[in-house]
C-alpha cells in the first residue's frame, strides 16, 4: 500500500535528519574537547548544545527504529513464537502501550511547547540563554511520527493475524 510506504519513507527521512544532528553533536563535543585539553579554555555552551543535539537525534530516530523492528524486547522468548503469535503480541503492545504513550506525549507535549513559547522560556544553564521551545517542538513531532509508524506496523501485524500474510516494508 502506498500509504504504508509513505509513512515508512517519512520515518526513514526523520532518522536521516537525526543523523545530521548526531554529526553536529560530534562536532560540538570534539570542539569542546579540543578547547578544553589543547587550549585550556573549555566552552560554557557545549554541554547544553550536546544535550540538545543528542535529544533531537534520539527523538527523530524512534519511528524508524520501530519500522526496522529494532526496539527493545525480550527476543529470547519472542522469537520462540510463530509469526502469527508475534503479530498478536505486537498488536497488544501497540494498543495498550504504544498508542496511549504517543497520545499522551502528543497532547501534553504540544501543551508543553506552547507554554514554553508563551512564557519565553530560555535555558538557564547556558550562558547563551537560548529559547527552549524550538527544542521542545521535537517532542510532539517525534511522537506523531512514532504513532504514524505504529499505525503502519499495526496494519501489517493485523494482516499477519487475519490473513497469515505480512506486508512488511522496511
Amino acid at each position: 500500500m502506498k500509504f504504508l510506504e509513505r509513512i515508512d519513507t517519512v520515518s526513514k527521512s526523520a532518522a536521516v535528519v537525526g543523523t545530521y544532528f548526531t554529526l553536529a553533536l560530534v562536532v560540538v563535543v570534539c570542539f569542546d574537547v579540543l578547547m578544553r585539553y589543547l587550549l585550556g579554555s573549555p566552552t560554557t555552551w557545549a554541554f547544553d548544545a550536546a544535550l540538545h543535539l543528542y535529544s533531537i537525534s534520539f527523538l527523530l530516530g524512534g519511528a524508524w527504529v520501530l519500522n526496522m523492528k529494532a526496539h527493545v524486547k525480550v527476543d529470547v522468548i519472542y522469537n520462540k513464537f510463530g509469526p502469527r503469535t508475534r503479530a498478536i503480541i505486537n498488536l497488544l503492545f501497540y494498543l495498550f502501550f504504544l498508542f496511549p504513550l504517543c497520545y499522551y506525549f502528543l497532547k501534553d507535549g504540544t501543551q508543553y511547547v506552547y507554554t514554553s513559547w508563551k512564557l519565553g522560556e530560555v535555558s538557564r544553564s547556558s550562558p547563551l540563554h537560548e529559547p527552549i521551545w524550538p527544542l521542545k517542538v521535537f517532542i510532539p513531532i517525534s511522537f506523531l511520527l512514532l504513532a504514524l509508524q505504529g499505525i503502519v506496523e499495526f496494519i501489517r501485524d493485523w494482516a499477519t493475524v487475519t490473513k497469515g500474510t505480512s506486508s512488511q516494508g522496511s
